[in-house]
């Protein structure tokens, strides 16, 4: 960078363009900050100057994000990826959100005695990043599996808190199609106490008619997975749907943002 007089106009914030003086410390339009590399000289001496970009503050926003991992056999191939996934998600949200409170439930085949269970409890990303990473893949039968119900399960076992300032979300991992669900629940109704929960609900998994009616339902987002997928198709499935959960909490609208998706 070239040399500037001190008191002269420094030219362009390089973050937006608004022109700025010299001796200003940061941009006054997007917070941009400068710093001296050396002190100010007599009148007319040259003096170096470096740019340093402005912190980016977090949202005031808790956000309150439940995961449900389907833990049967078939998911097994997916399992790097998931607990890649996951650390994606909660480090993208703890970066911009003042507070990440999250649980993690992950379900079998309940044709063959595998219930629901509960590992983490309203903590932190950390936790639940260690959570996931020590889930056991196995069992289940044949496809589909009880994907309705270990939904509702998380769905109805995390203390949703309505409260102004807190975004809500359920993120899935899961394989195959959904069996009739136990609770009674169709998709369609399933997807509709999301809506009324004011839950956003996003789903990584293969497009299925029964779990494609529940995002549909829910007005929430699926993202597509392969039979086989690459750790780094889910990591960016995962940093699209970090990004969808930021956006709509920025926007503090009712629905996951779709434009947020290349």
């Amino acid at each position: 960078m070239p040399a500037i007089l001190k008191n002269t106009s420094l030219g362009s914030c390089p973050s937006c363009q608004t022109p700025v003086n010299a001796a200003s410390a940061t941009c006054a339009n997007c917070g941009w900050r400068f710093s001296a590399s050396s002190a100010p000289g007599a009148e007319g001496r040259p003096v170096s100057r470096a740019f340093v970009p402005a912190g980016r503050p977090k949202i005031p926003v808790v956000v309150q994000a439940g995961f449900q991992i389907d833990r049967t056999g078939s998911t097994a191939s997916f399992r790097i990826g998931i607990r890649r996934s996951v650390d994606v998600i909660t480090t993208g949200i703890e970066k911009r959100a003042s507070r990440l409170e999250a649980w993690v439930g992950t379900h079998g085949d309940l044709d063959y005695g595998e219930q629901w269970g509960l590992l983490s409890d309203r903590k932190s990303g950390d936790q639940v990043r260690h959570d996931v990473a020590g889930i056991t893949y196995g069992g289940g039968g044949d496809a589909p599996e009880s994907h309705l119900d270990g939904f509702h399960s998380l769905l109805e076992a995390v203390p949703w808190d309505c409260s102004f300032g807190v975004s809500r979300c359920l993120v899935g991992f899961v394989t195959d199609d959904s069996k009739p669900a136990r609770c009674g629940l169709t998709a369609e109704s399933l997807g509709a106490l999301f809506k009324k929960k004011d839950v956003d609900l996003y789903l990584v998994c293969e497009p299925t008619p029964t779990l494609d009616a529940l995002v549909n339902a829910a007005g929430g987002l699926r993202f597509t997975i392969s039979n086989d997928p690459s750790i780094s198709e889910l990591q960016q499935v995962a940093a699209n749907v970090a990004a969808s959960i930021v956006a709509r909490t920025l926007a503090g609208g009712t629905k996951p943002l779709r434009s947020v998706i290349p």
